[in-house]
């Protein structure tokens, strides 16, 4: 089948299906959960997919098929030389080919460290491409769900640098132990940040976290001290530390 060029009308469309697919990764299934819109439209000559989706399905299940439809407006998943982007005449067709090579690339995004990493290039992509009118600020800022509930745990940090950690997050060119120094530097860790948490975060594991340079000098130090300073407050207990009957013993 040819693949028909993308033009300007379906742009709208195109940005609707990405903030459809950030809301999806975004938001998994709650309890009285009621398919959306996009998804009955999706179904909507096929009851028997409509009666099942009335039961609260499985949020791997949902973002794949937010993303199915983003990838199928973007050109389908046969045309895989990205004809229908290049040959179209919409602005920023890089833009577009990354997102579509990226979305095919993608098996599962419900893993919390692969949900924030996309969620954090969809934003990249959406600010990119311009946004809608209701995804702005006034100021014509992107206004980010999660950008503004971790400013409120973050002591006031400038959305500016969460959105800077965020790409630094999903920048597959960096090493865990550079992105834990330049995320470090934007916005500091707390002290109760554990390697598992760490890792967890950046996508590897426990013991890659604890082999890098970041983590030796700003927590190995730290456990250290930690350690040292229990045992010094052990030693002072039991040095000032008094048997039962001692002063009477003195009188």
């Amino acid at each position: 089948m040819p693949t028909h060029p993308l033009s300007g009308r379906d742009f709208p469309r195109i940005l609707e299906a990405i903030e459809v697919l950030y809301r999806t990764v975004e938001y998994p299934p709650a309890k009285g959960w009621q398919p959306p819109a996009w998804l009955v439209k999706r179904f909507a000559d096929q009851k028997a997919v409509l009666a099942e989706l009335k039961e609260r399905p499985d949020h791997g299940y949902l973002i794949q098929e937010a993303s199915g439809q983003l990838i199928e407006l973007l050109g389908g998943r046969d045309d895989w030389q990205c004809a229908a982007i290049t040959a179209s005449t919409l602005n920023d067709k890089a833009t577009l080919i990354d997102l579509k090579e990226t979305l095919q690339r993608a098996y599962s995004l419900t893993a919390q460290a692969e949900r924030i990493k996309t969620l954090a290039y969809l934003e990249s992509v959406l600010s990119k491409l311009g946004g809608t009118d209701d995804a702005k600020t006034p100021n014509g800022a992107m206004v980010s769900p999660v950008v503004a509930l971790l400013s409120m745990f973050t002591n006031g940090v400038s959305d500016d640098r969460i959105k800077q950690a965020a790409q630094l997050l999903i920048n597959d060119k960096l090493t865990a132990n550079e992105k834990l120094t330049k995320i470090d530097t934007l916005i500091p860790f707390p002290a109760t940040a554990s390697a598992e948490q760490l890792g967890e975060m950046l996508g590897v594991t426990k013991q890659a976290i604890l082999k890098t340079d970041w983590w030796k000098q700003n927590r190995k130090g730290e456990k250290d001290n930690e350690i040292g300073r229990r045992r010094a407050g052990h030693k002072n207990r039991a040095e000032d530390y008094e048997p039962p009957g001692t002063k009477d013993d003195d009188e």
